[in-house]
């Protein structure tokens, strides 16, 4: 066992006389401090050891703490919770979502056996101290290829908890899966995991964002539908279930997603709109009820739950709209333009997918891109076809509806357009 002190230096002149170094986790210092002492061979995580006692701590901290804010607001217990669930983000939390996911059906991991066979144990519901709480899991297919010990322990635990005696109103996994087994059967009813179909990591939705190749967001809904409507359970590998997916998503009452890194907020990557955004325009269309969307930060030392409406603004006002970040980027010439330009592209996915962009970060998205003389012309001369793309952009999302501009707004943009279509041309 290496001690507490840095080997790093012995280790360096071991890998030069080709000697053996010792493995051990990599990763952040905090959220996993086993990487010390430094000195040895690293490797990215142990899908073996996800959740880890930590994660599952603060997942479950988090998770109380939405069920609480939940019931004060409603009055009642939700009864299915939908996350997003990513391999990354399960690698560097080391399963916080997990974590979350195996409090709401009111089981722990228990590792007694050592740290490589982890098995479910029941919390009894005087200990839980409230109802088991459905979930609904969409996954990527990194997820797929990287976890399939966990959609194997996650499938086991939704069967373990449906399958207990206690009553359906103590008990929305069991109350919900006696409902699914009536048209689905025994096994399938059990589902909870639905992803892309084996080869595929995603879905559709942000090629027909980018080439906006669709006309009304109903036909966006049926994509997302068609493109996850494939079930992952212990036993049975991307069976087609699309209209178990359907079903399942009707008793969706909130939408969740964890932000694992400080590089990519929620507006840096079409993925969030795609996954987090499209799931909670799913559970909408489905229902017909507004569901909110959470934006789970625990990057930090102290964790952050907001809507996903609040968060798309704090994503303007410190990256999009500021002045520095702009400056910043556009230092990188040609391909700090194309960000930008990339930015506008998943600001639209956000208006029609995720319903979070706020009606003035347009007008000021439109200040201060294309009204700004310097700003525009730092863009034109830099790419101005990312220029000429974030103008049509705007008239895009004006076009459907996601904003109103004031009419000399709209005719200043217009000449503006005019001018970089000639300079094209």
């Amino acid at each position: 066992m290496v001690g507490r002190r840095s080997n790093e230096v012995e280790a360096i002149v071991k890998a030069l006389n080709g000697l053996y170094i010792e493995p051990r986790v990599a990763g952040d210092t905090i959220r996993t401090p086993e990487v010390f002492s430094t000195g040895c061979n690293g490797y990215a995580f142990d899908p073996r050891l996800i959740s880890s006692k930590v994660a599952y701590l603060k997942g479950s901290r988090i998770v109380e703490e939405l069920i609480r804010r939940y019931r004060e607001r409603y009055g009642r217990y939700p009864e299915t919770l939908g996350f997003v669930l990513w391999s990354f983000e399960t690698a560097q939390t080391r399963g916080e979502t997990i974590g979350m996911i195996l409090r709401l059906l009111g089981v722990r991991l228990v590792r007694d056996k050592g740290p490589w066979s982890p098995r479910l144990e029941v919390i009894p519901l005087n200990e839980l101290g409230r109802p088991r709480i459905d979930v609904a899991i969409t996954i990527c297919g990194f997820f797929r290829d990287m976890f399939p010990n966990l959609i194997e322990l996650l499938s086991q635990a939704v069967k373990l908890v449906a399958e207990l005696d206690e009553p359906l109103d103590m008990n929305f996994v069991k109350k919900h899966y006696l409902e699914l087994r009536k048209v689905y059967g025994d096994e399938l009813a059990f589902a909870r995991i639905f992803g892309p179909k084996p080869g595929t990591y995603g879905t559709r939705l942000t090629e027909a964002i980018e080439s906006s190749s669709w006309s009304k967001e109903e036909e966006l809904v049926d994509m997302y539908l068609e493109d996850m409507g494939y079930a992952y359970i212990d036993r049975v590998h991307a069976v087609e279930a699309r209209n178990l997916l359907v079903d399942v998503l009707k008793s969706v009452d909130l939408v969740a997603q964890i932000r694992s890194t400080t590089e990519y907020d929620i507006g840096d990557l079409d993925h969030y709109y795609e996954f987090l955004g499209r799931l909670r325009r799913a559970v909408e269309a489905l229902t017909g009820k507004r569901v909110e969307a959470l934006w789970m930060d625990t990057t930090g030392a102290v964790d952050r739950v907001r809507s996903a409406e609040e968060s798309v603004e704090i994503w303007a006002r410190t990256r999009l709209l500021n002045p520095k970040w702009i400056s910043a980027m556009l230092e990188h010439g040609y391909d700090g333009a194309g960000e930008i330009m990339k930015r506008f592209e998943y600001l639209l996915g956000h208006a029609a997918l995720t319903k979070a962009v706020a009606e003035w970060i347009w007008i000021e998205a439109a200040k201060t891109y294309i009204l700004n003389q310097e700003v525009r012309e730092k863009m034109r001369k830099a790419n101005p076809w990312a220029l000429h793309r974030v103008i049509e952009i705007l008239y895009e999302a004006h076009k459907r509806g996601y904003w109103k501009p004031p009419e000399k707004l709209l005719e200043e943009i217009e000449r503006i357009r005019l001018e970089v279509e000639q300079m094209l041309e």
